[in-house]
């Protein structure tokens, strides 16, 4: 393995490295991701559930199968995760706005 200078490391950790740019904590995002997944997951059994209550208890295969196909057939309760932002990305765009502000600053201070 090739060892590479730390100017390389930076490089491929500003292009590899993703952080989160929608708008939430990373706390937040670390409990509500696995919650969206879940409240699909519920709403899809609560759809099948739904079917068998007016199906009645006794099921034959036939049933069953008109059962499965009705739920296969409807879209499913989907949540997509946005993808994080490469972390090369982010900080240009901080960078940025730190800039803008320091020159939206600088006009106050000549104003006063």
């Amino acid at each position: 393995m090739k060892k590479r200078t730390p100017q390389e490391k930076k490089k491929l950790s500003l292009e590899r490295d993703r952080r989160n740019a929608y708008g939430e904590s990373p706390h937040n995002a670390r409990k509500n991701i696995p919650l969206r997944k879940a409240l699909a997951n519920r709403a899809t059994r609560h759809q099948v559930n739904q079917q068998l209550g007016y199906e009645g208890v006794g099921l034959d295969d036939e049933l069953a199968d008109d059962i499965e196909s009705r739920v296969k057939h409807k879209a499913p309760q989907a949540w997509i995760k946005y993808p994080d932002k490469p972390l090369g990305e982010v900080v240009a765009r901080k960078l940025q706005t730190r800039a803008a502000r320091q020159k939206v600053a600088a006009r106050k201070v000549k104003q006063t």
